[in-house]
């Protein structure tokens, strides 16, 4: 009988993408995986001391304008590293934004952290596998789109703070999953197109733009399970 084979290392193998792009994403997705850590440590420190997520929303602004404002100079070591601390405060600071999001979350099922979070990597995963291993360049027109569409869902929004539509509000809740899903494969072909040029690399800059559509997935992942979560307790106070 025959059985089919599954060579691991032909799977990983990324020989389409040259060395030094290869090398950026590694250095991308490791102040990626910083910023997840502040972030969490951000959403610990909310959750633990309470802290006034107004207060935090506008020191995330605050530390996004100075992160943003902050000239990108590669040949200074120690304006890199003040760089990541902004970014890092920044990231803590929306990890505390979100804080009681994930409190309410925990408070019904902690398991649903958990499969918020791996839906979250799995989304991520396929997503940047998808841009990764596409022709250079290849997804750069849903740029565009996703462009139009999140500006019409900002107009949904506006419109629903008047309105109070349960249908407006799911076509921004799924509407929004999916737009930043596609930001992911956007980003990551920038990224890589980007790393394909000579010159100093952003590694800073580009783990920014991943985290930002990371922390929308994973908040939209999580308020589809809690909404899943409650449609039974709905049901119950419907019938009574």
């Amino acid at each position: 009988t025959w059985v089919p084979k599954i060579y691991l290392d032909k799977f990983l193998d990324f020989t389409p993408l040259d060395s030094k792009v290869q090398q950026h994403l590694v250095n991308v997705y490791k102040t990626l995986a910083l910023a997840m850590v502040a972030a969490s440590l951000g959403a610990w420190i909310q959750m633990s001391y309470h802290v006034n997520t107004t207060l935090c929303m506008f020191g995330l602004l605050g530390m996004s304008m100075w992160l943003v404002s902050m000239p990108f100079q590669p040949y200074d070591s120690q304006h890199q590293r003040k760089r990541l601390m902004v970014a890092c405060g920044a990231a803590a600071l929306q990890g505390a934004c979100i804080g009681p999001l994930i409190s309410g979350a925990i408070w019904i099922d902690p398991m649903l952290i958990a499969i918020a979070f791996a839906g979250t990597a799995f989304i991520f995963v396929c997503f940047s596998a998808c841009a990764v291993f596409a022709r250079r360049r290849e997804y750069f027109f849903l740029f565009g789109i996703l462009s139009s569409a999140m500006s019409l869902m900002f107009m949904l929004r506006l419109v629903n703070i008047f309105a109070h539509s349960y249908s407006l509000y799911m076509v921004e809740l799924y509407g929004g999953l999916v737009a930043f899903s596609l930001y992911i494969v956007c980003h990551t072909q920038l990224i890589v197109e980007k790393a394909h040029h000579s010159g100093p690399k952003d590694e800073l800059a580009d783990a920014m733009r991943l985290f930002t559509d990371l922390v929308n997935v994973f908040v939209r992942v999580l308020v589809i399970l809690l909404r899943r979560a409650n449609q039974p307790a709905r049901r119950s106070e419907r019938r009574r």
